[in-house]
């Protein structure tokens, strides 16, 4: 097998303030003796994060979103022969995301996902990625105390004051001062024994020895740069087809998200874009598609091909619990999961993370799912999940009961006994709780009508305003590709 990637640019420019400008077409033609192999395709994204004109720091809170080259585009459109193969037409991030942890091993995920595709469920690793990394350098002991006003002037005194005990004395703004357990980012240095702390709740703290300070230095390895290339597979069906395509014209299409820079990016407290104290930005340095090809000659033929393909359609969820939908005749399995309504404008819930404001979707307390007279599961079965406090801090009130619900995801998605794995527990939380059924039925069962109801602790009524559910149809597309002479000559089409 001699594969080659062939590098395809954009017809237009697609970089910087010009990403979100239209349509992105990227063109090209396979000529004979070579075949396309979409499953070995691929972008290639060069992002630029910076926060205040500069390299983030890991105590500006900010990191790329996981997944997040998918959360930069709305839609992904295949074209062979200038007709459409295979697609994603609406809330392609969420569709992404959804396929993504449905298909992708616990093992593939822990090493070339995490290292190479942004696919790291932690925030705190993936600002790893571009942050620059932190190492503690002053450390409070008997000799250095610091003392905490309300305005945020912070004071050390002791025999080892200077610079807070610094031992290199190379503090600077961005650096963050631990105070029992609290952080506090060092807006400015006054003096060798002053700084000025961001200390928005106004608390007073007294002289004490219990504090360090982390400092931000440079990552000598593969960590740590704010320039940054993500590897993107879109995922939609023809990139799962391992077969040969013939020579001939294929396009790949894709509609940027105009709100891309806060969707690509996860922030722990809501940021705005701009080049100012606190603001951020992102830039989109380069887009390249590799087209993987080999040399092969394919048969004059009409090939079948089938396509598992994926749309989603989403609702308003608050104050009801039960809703309907209209899905492919073809449907196969169904994913359901709920998102905040801010997910893509506000930087805290990119579309690519399944959650509601303060973690609301974890409240969840049982959920069944109607299609083609199949009902799962076919008990409601209560599950909830409690993570604050109750009166008085009483640890008798915290729940964590949805241990089940993972299990019954990945059973249906055929993942739980696979010798790779799959996401893990505490991924699946981090993620935001994801359900998934399947359903197999009589081929002449031509059912449209989805029914889905969930509860709530609490009732629907107490869910944020404008919550979302979403649901994501899995179905089948068959394409009859005719190659005559090697060359691609017909494509048609059938949703079944």
């Amino acid at each position: 097998m001699e594969l080659q990637c062939n590098e395809v640019s954009c017809i237009k420019n697609e970089t910087g303030d010009n990403f979100a400008s239209g349509l992105q077409d990227y063109v090209f033609s396979i000529g004979k003796p070579n075949s396309l192999i979409m499953s070995a395709s691929y972008f290639r994204i060069k992002l630029t994060l910076t926060v205040n004109n500069r390299a983030p720091l890991v105590s500006d809170g900010i990191a790329l979103a996981e997944n997040c080259c998918a959360n930069m585009f709305n839609q992904v459109i295949f074209k062979a022969g200038g007709q459409d193969i295979s697609s994603m037409m609406q809330h392609a991030p969420q569709g992404a995301q959804c396929r993504q942890r449905l298909n992708t091993s616990s093992s593939w995920g822990d090493s070339v996902g995490k290292s190479a595709f942004m696919l790291e469920p932690d925030f705190r690793e993936r600002q790893k990625y571009t942050s620059l990394k932190p190492v503690t350098v002053g450390m409070g002991d008997a000799a250095t105390t610091v003392a905490i006003a309300a305005n945020g002037v912070t004071t050390s005194a002791g025999t080892a004051a200077t610079v807070f005990n610094d031992p290199v004395g190379l503090l600077e703004a961005g650096d963050v001062l631990i105070v029992g357990g609290v952080d506090y980012n060092i807006l400015s240095i006054t003096d060798a024994t002053h700084v000025v702390v961001d200390n928005p709740t106004g608390a007073i703290i007294a002289a004490t020895a219990n504090w360090h300070i982390v400092k931000q230095a440079d990552y000598e390895e593969y960590q740590g740069r704010n320039t940054i290339y993500v590897i993107w597979r879109p995922q939609i069906g023809i990139f799962s087809y391992e077969g040969h395509l013939g020579s001939g014209d294929y396009r790949m299409s894709m509609n940027p998200n105009p709100l891309f820079k806060k969707a690509a990016v996860q922030t722990l407290r809501s940021m705005q874009i701009g080049g100012g104290e606190g603001e951020f930005n992102l830039n989109v340095d380069e887009i390249k598609f590799y087209a993987c090809t080999e040399k092969k000659i394919i048969p004059d033929q009409t090939l079948p091909m089938e396509l598992h393909e994926a749309e989603v359609h989403s609702k308003t969820a608050t104050s009801v619990s039960s809703w309907q939908f209209n899905l492919p005749v073809s449907t196969k399995a169904i994913s359901v999961f709920f998102q905040a309504n801010e997910s893509g404008s506000d930087t805290r819930f990119p579309p690519s993370l399944f959650k509601l404001m303060n973690g609301s979707e974890k409240k969840m307390s049982s959920i069944q799912l109607t299609y083609a007279n199949i009902v799962h599961p076919n008990t409601m079965w209560n599950g909830e999940y409690q993570s604050t406090y109750g009166t008085g801090h009483n640890p008798t009130n915290l729940k964590n009961e949805l241990q089940q619900r993972y299990v019954d995801t990945y059973r249906e998605a055929g993942m739980l006994d696979m010798a790779a794995g799959c996401e893990s527990y505490k991924n699946f939380l981090k993620r935001g709780m994801l359900v998934h059924y399947s359903f197999t039925r009589d081929k002449d069962n031509l059912s449209t009508t989805f029914q889905l109801q969930a509860n709530f602790v609490g009732g629907n009524g107490s869910l944020p305003p404008n919550s979302k559910v979403f649901v994501v149809a899995f179905y089948s597309k068959l394409v009859d590709i005719t190659t005559s002479g090697g060359q691609v000559v017909q494509v048609n089409t059938l949703t079944r």
